[in-house]
């Protein structure tokens, strides 16, 4: 199954590559803060996080992926609510594959997204 990875690999990336952070995210010292998220709720949320197992965080980072691609789903739908589940499903793994790795799956299949 394909996941929008959230937590982990991003804060694994974002510091071990200060110039790879995108706008919206603040690094202060080893964290990453969202912009609308205060100093210190970042440091409650990060130590809540760090005290958790890695099943935990495994579950967490498992449920976020589910919403996020639900999320992308609903956009698709709401783009194009002639698609039926089969396309939805096409337009979504063109989004998360890239062009050619899709390409390189599934052909030439004619997929909006």
């Amino acid at each position: 199954m394909l996941c929008f990875p959230i937590y982990s690999s991003l804060l694994a990336v974002l510091v071990s590559d200060p110039h790879s952070f995108h706008k919206g995210v603040i690094m202060t010292d080893k964290d990453i803060i969202s912009a609308d998220t205060t100093l210190e709720a970042a440091r409650v949320q990060y130590d809540i996080l760090r005290k958790m197992d890695i099943s935990d965080r495994a579950e967490i980072t498992f449920r976020l992926c589910d919403n996020m691609r639900a999320f992308v789903e609903a956009g698709i739908r709401d783009r194009h609510p002639d698609y039926d589940d089969n396309k939805v499903r096409l337009a979504l793994m063109r989004l998360t594959l890239g062009e050619r790795l899709f390409r390189e799956a599934f052909g030439n299949v004619e997929i909006k997204t």
